[in-house]
């Protein structure tokens, strides 16, 4: 059964597998990147790590200039499959670039529609957060992401250069 859950230790071997995807590639994930956290570090204790992820909901140990979030996981039985966040608010750094929704899929599941199912998904959760709309961006090289945002309704508001590297596509989808 494919759902969205809260992050939660009885997906630590799945969610392991999925680290290996990444390290195999030099990159680190989502929730790793949000908590300036090391892999190995998350791995030595997974249940302090979906503590604090869980936390963003509430605001607790953000990183100065980020806003609650409600993370959740998209999981297949006891099998992770990626991560999602809705944003409660915006700051101005997250209107201009990030948006309320941040989501990732993890390698070896990719091509697969989970991401069109996880924002769709998502969007029903963000309502319940009391968002009438929310702004999903992506790289403007990022055509999968494209697709994804564009298959859930994201109507193009516009392209921004990054304040990191490239630029990055706006979209507004009414929830």
């Amino acid at each position: 059964m494919i759902r969205l859950v809260r992050p939660a230790v009885k997906y630590q071997k799945s969610y392991f597998q999925a680290l290996r995807g990444y390290d195999r590639r030099n990159q680190v994930p989502r929730d790793l990147r949000v908590l300036s956290m090391k892999t190995g570090d998350a791995m030595a204790d997974f249940p302090r790590f979906v503590r604090r992820i869980r936390g963003f909901s509430r605001g607790a140990k953000m990183i100065p200039g980020f806003v609650p979030e409600s993370r959740f996981w998209l999981v297949d039985g006891n099998k992770y499959i990626g991560c999602i966040s809705i944003r409660h608010s915006l700051t101005p750094l997250l209107r201009r670039e990030m948006g309320h929704i941040g989501y990732e899929v993890r390698h070896s599941e990719r091509r697969k529609g989970y991401g069109t199912l996880m924002l769709g998904l998502a969007l029903k959760k963000a309502r319940r957060i009391g968002l009438a709309k929310v702004l999903v961006t992506c790289d403007t090289g990022n055509t999968g992401s494209r697709k994804v945002i564009e298959a859930n309704g994201g109507k193009l508001a516009g392209k921004v250069k990054s304040v990191g590297k490239g630029s990055k596509f706006r979209y507004w989808i009414g929830v």
